[in-house]
C-alpha cells in the first residue's frame, strides 16, 4: 500500500508543481508582452486591503505565526485558510461554525446547534474543537472556544494540521487562531442594521481612529441581535461590546490591550438524533425485550451498511422541546507588547484571561430497534472555563557568512481549568401504561408527529436543579514550552525553518463533588520540526516538513456510564509529514499538499465498558485551494480535500483496518463573486459546497450519505457625498436541501441547516 501510495503522490506532486510553475510563466509571459523574460512585477497589497473584497480575499501577510511572529504567507509551510472581516461581514454569516463550514479543507463535525455556540469543525479528519486547539492573537488558550461571536474579530485562521512546534501541545487535525479586531489609524465608522434570518434583528456599530496625533488608536464594537429564527419556536439572542486600545509610546515600543464581553442565548435548541446502543436497551412499543438484543446482528435496519431512516424531517421543525436553551458567556481580556531594541534584536509579549460560562438544557433523539418506535431525554449541563495563556519571544537578525538568519526563542504556555456537571432529566410517563424507567419517554410516527416532543412543558419541572451548585473543578491543563527555532535563508531560492520546542504538559481529573484528585499525568517531550523551501520562481513555493506534537488524552466524563469515567487518558506524540506548493498567479492565491499524519487512537471499547486509547490513527491526503481575482470582475474561492483514514495496530482485529467514522473521502467547496460590469456597484454570489459520505460508529455499519447545499447573494453598494453604503441580502442553503450529517460522536445524526434569508444595510463614514 505504501509503494502505490508513494508512486501516487510522486506523480501528482510533479504534475502539481509542474502545472503551477508552467501557469506562473505563461502568466508573466504574457505580463511582459509574450518576451519570454522571467522578470516578475510584485503587485503591492497594503494593509488596508489585505482580505477584502478589492483583492478576492487574499491573505499576502500572516499574523500572529506562532513564534516566527508575522510573515509572509507564501513563505509559511503550512497550509492555511483565512476568513477576513470583509468575507464574513458580505456572506453575513453570524456564527462561528457556519463561517468555518464555509472554507475547503474543514468539515462539520457536530449538531446545528453547536454551531451557534461552538467552532465545532474537522481538518483532515480530526477535530479541533478539542482544548488545545484553540489560540487568541497566537497565544494558546488551553480550553474549548464556547460562544464565541464573529463581530469581535478581524480574521480567523485555520491551520491544517500539526502545529505543535509553534504552540507547545497542539490539536493534531489543526488550529483555530483568532484574531481580535485592532485599532484603526484613520477614522474608519460603520454601522449595520437588518435582519440576519427570520425576525432576527440585528443592529452592529463599529467605530475607531487615532487619537493625540496618531500616538494613541482605537477601536469599539457594540452588537445586539433578538428574535425569531428559521426555526420554529426558537429565539435566539447576541450580545458584544468590545474595546481594543494600541499606545505608540515612542516609534520602537507599541502596547495594545483589549477586552470583551459576550453572550449567546438561544431558547428552543433543534434537537440531536441517536443510534440505539444494543449493548444497553432495546425497546418496542415502550416495553424492554431481552430477545431483541439476541436478534440484533439478523434486524434489517441494522444489518450490513445502513443509512438513516427514509424521509428526513423538516429542519424548520424543533425535534426537542422548545422549552430548551443555551445560555453562553464570555469575557476576553488581553495584551500585547512589541519592543525593536535595534535593526537586529526584537522582543514581543503578550497575555490573556478568557472565561467562558455556559448553562444549557437540550434533547436527544433515539432511534430503536423498531424505526417506528423514538425514545428522547432531556439533558442539562453547566459548565464554566477559565484560561491564562502568554508568551514571551525574543528575535535576533543576522548573518553567518551568506547565511541570513532569523532566530527566535522564547517560551509560552497556559493554564486552565474546567467545571463541568452533566445531568439527565427524570421525563414523565408520555406513553399510557408505560413506567417511568430509563428516564426517557417515547413516542412513534417516524417523523410525522413531532409536536410530541417539541410541546413537552419543560418549565413545569425545575430541570436545573439536578446541577449541584459549583463547588470543585472537573480537571485542569498546564502546558509550558521552551522553544527556539531559527529562519535561514539561504539564496533567494532555497531557505531553511528549523527548531526544537521542549513541551510538558500536566492534567488532571478531580471528582466535581468532592474535590478529591482522580487521576494525574505529567509528560515532558521534545518536539522537533523542520522545513525546506525552495522557490523555483519567485512567486511559487514549494516545501516539505516534518513535524511533532504532544497532545493530551482524553477526559473521560465523570458523568459517563463507561467504567473508566473520570480518568485523564495519558499524553501522546503525534508526527506529520506534509509536502506542498504555493503560487501567486497575477490576482490568485493558489496551494497545493500531500499529508500524512499518525496520532494515537483513542474509542470507545463498549465490549468492555472502556474509553480507551489503542493502537495508532493514520490520515494521509491531499487538498487543494484557491482563492483570489479570475478577473477583475470575478473572484473565486474554494478547493478540495481528499483523506484516507485508518485505524492501525489495534488490540481490537474487528476494528484493525477499518477506516475512522465521521471522516469523509472527498470534500469540496467553491464561493464565486461577480461584479456585473453594466451596473456600478452590484455583485452577484453563489456558493456550492459538497461533503461526502461518512460512517457514524467504528464497525462501519451507520452510513450516511453524500449531500449538497448551495448559497446565493446580492450586494450593492455606493456613494453618497464621502459615505459608501451598502446593501447585502444572502441566502443559504437557497435550494432547502434536507440532509444528515455527523455530529461528532458514535451513532449521532444531526439535521442540516434550513433555508435562511438575511437582508442589511451598511452605513460607512
Amino acid at each position: 500500500m505504501f509503494k502505490k501510495f508513494s508512486s501516487l503522490f510522486s506523480k501528482v506532486w510533479k504534475l502539481s508543481v509542474f502545472i503551477i510553475c508552467i501557469g506562473a510563466s505563461s502568466t508573466v509571459m504574457a505580463q511582459q508582452g509574450g518576451t519570454g523574460q522571467t522578470t516578475f512585477e510584485t503587485v503591492e497589497v497594503t494593509a488596508s486591503n489585505d482580505g477584502t473584497s478589492e483583492v478576492g480575499y487574499v491573505v499576502n501577510i500572516l499574523r500572529n505565526y506562532g513564534l516566527w511572529g508575522d510573515k509572509p504567507l507564501i513563505d509559511v509551510p503550512f497550509t492555511i485558510n483565512t476568513v477576513t472581516e470583509d468575507y464574513f461581514k458580505n456572506l453575513q454569516l453570524i456564527s462561528i461554525g457556519d463561517m468555518l463550514n464555509r472554507l475547503p479543507g474543514v468539515d462539520f463535525s457536530s449538531g446545528y446547534q453547536e454551531h451557534d455556540l461552538a467552532d465545532a469543525i474537522n481538518v483532515r479528519g480530526f477535530s479541533v474543537a478539542g482544548n488545545s486547539g484553540i489560540k487568541f492573537n497566537g497565544i494558546p488558550l488551553g480550553t474549548p472556544s464556547y460562544g464565541q461571536i464573529v463581530e469581535l474579530f478581524q480574521s480567523v485562521d485555520v491551520y491544517s494540521g500539526l502545529t505543535g512546534f509553534l504552540y507547545g501541545t497542539g490539536n493534531v487535525g489543526g488550529t483555530l487562531n483568532y484574531n481580535v479586531k485592532r485599532p484603526y489609524y484613520e477614522f474608519k465608522n460603520s454601522v449595520r442594521v437588518g435582519t440576519v434570518g427570520n425576525e432576527q434583528y440585528f443592529g452592529h456599530i463599529d467605530v475607531g481612529g487615532p487619537i493625540l496625533d496618531g500616538k494613541l488608536a482605537y477601536r469599539i464594537n457594540l452588537l445586539a441581535q433578538d428574535g425569531e429564527t428559521s426555526i420554529k419556536f426558537q429565539e435566539k439572542e447576541r450580545q458584544l461590546a468590545s474595546i481594543a486600545l494600541d499606545w505608540n509610546v515612542t516609534p520602537d515600543l507599541l502596547v495594545q490591550v483589549n477586552a470583551s464581553v459576550g453572550k449567546i442565548h438561544i431558547r428552543g435548541r433543534q434537537g440531536t438524533f441517536y443510534f440505539e446502543n444494543p449493548s444497553i436497551n432495546a425497546f418496542r412499543d415502550g416495553t424492554y425485550y431481552p430477545d431483541l438484543l439476541e436478534s440484533y446482528e439478523n434486524t434489517t435496519f441494522f444489518t450490513g451498511v445502513t443509512s438513516p431512516p427514509p424521509g428526513l424531517p423538516d429542519p424548520t421543525t424543533p425535534f426537542a422541546s422548545k422549552d430548551t436553551f443555551a445560555d453562553a458567556k464570555t469575557r476576553f481580556t488581553g495584551a500585547n507588547i512589541h519592543y525593536k531594541l535595534n535593526d537586529w534584536i526584537s522582543f514581543r509579549a503578550a497575555g490573556v484571561i478568557y472565561i467562558r460560562d455556559m448553562l444549557e438544557v437540550w434533547g436527544n433523539t433515539f432511534f430503536t430497534l423498531n424505526p417506528d418506535v423514538f425514545r428522547a431525554d432531556i439533558r442539562a449541563r453547566r459548565g464554566y472555563g477559565k484560561s491564562k495563556g502568554a508568551y514571551g519571544y525574543v528575535d535576533v537578525n543576522f548573518q553567518t557568512g551568506p547565511l541570513e538568519h532569523k532566530l527566535t526563542a522564547g517560551a509560552n504556555g497556559y493554564y486552565t481549568l474546567i467545571n463541568q456537571q452533566t445531568a439527565t432529566f427524570q421525563s414523565p410517563n408520555l406513553v399510557p401504561g408505560e413506567t417511568n424507567r430509563y428516564m426517557y419517554y417515547y413516542y412513534s410516527g417516524r417523523f410525522s408527529d413531532p409536536s410530541l416532543i417539541s410541546n413537552f412543558d419543560l418549565d413545569q419541572y425545575d430541570v436545573l436543579s439536578l446541577l449541584a451548585p459549583r463547588r470543585h473543578h472537573t480537571s485542569d491543563t498546564k502546558n509550558y514550552n521552551l522553544i527556539i527555532g531559527d529562519d535561514i535563508k539561504i539564496t533567494d531560492q532555497w531557505s531553511v525553518m528549523l527548531g526544537v520546542n521542549y513541551s510538558t504538559l500536566r492534567t488532571r481529573g478531580f471528582n466535581a463533588n468532592t474535590g478529591i484528585r482522580t487521576s494525574q499525568y505529567k509528560s515532558s517531550a521534545w518536539t522537533p520540526t523542520i522545513a525546506v523551501l525552495y522557490k523555483p520562481l519567485p512567486y511559487v513555493t514549494t516545501y516539505a516538513s516534518y513535524i511533532e506534537s504532544l497532545e493530551a488524552g482524553v477526559n473521560v466524563p465523570a458523568t459517563s456510564s463507561y467504567l473508566n469515567a473520570g480518568e485523564t487518558l495519558p499524553p501522546f506524540s503525534s508526527s506529520q509529514y506534509e509536502f506542498g506548493v504555493k503560487a501567486k498567479l497575477g490576482g490568485m492565491f493558489l496551494t497545493a499538499a500531500f499529508y500524512q499524519i499518525n496520532k494515537a487512537l483513542q474509542y470507545a471499547d463498549t465490549s468492555r465498558n472502556l474509553y480507551v486509547q489503542d493502537g495508532r490513527q493514520r490520515h494521509r491526503g491531499f487538498e487543494f485551494t484557491a482563492r483570489g481575482k479570475l478577473t477583475d470582475d470575478l473572484t473565486l474561492m474554494g478547493g478540495f480535500n481528499i483523506t484516507r483514514a485508518k485505524r492501525l495496530k489495534s488490540s481490537n482485529p474487528r476494528l484493525d483496518g477499518l477506516a475512522m467514522r465521521n471522516v469523509p473521502k472527498f470534500s469540496g467547496k467553491i464561493y464565486l463573486e461577480y461584479d456585473i460590469p453594466v451596473i456600478e456597484g452590484l455583485t452577484v454570489t453563489g456558493g456550492i459546497n459538497h461533503y461526502g459520505k461518512t460512517y457514524l460508529d467504528d464497525n462501519l455499519r451507520l452510513q450516511i450519505p453524500a449531500f449538497t447545499f448551495g448559497d446565493l447573494g446580492l450586494r450593492y453598494s455606493h456613494s453618497i457625498k464621502e459615505n459608501t453604503i451598502i446593501y447585502r441580502l444572502n441566502i443559504t442553503n437557497v435550494t432547502n436541501a434536507k440532509y444528515w450529517y455527523g455530529g461528532g460522536g458514535s451513532s449521532h445524526l444531526s439535521l442540516g441547516l434550513p433555508r435562511n434569508i438575511a437582508l442589511t444595510a451598511e452605513i460607512q463614514f
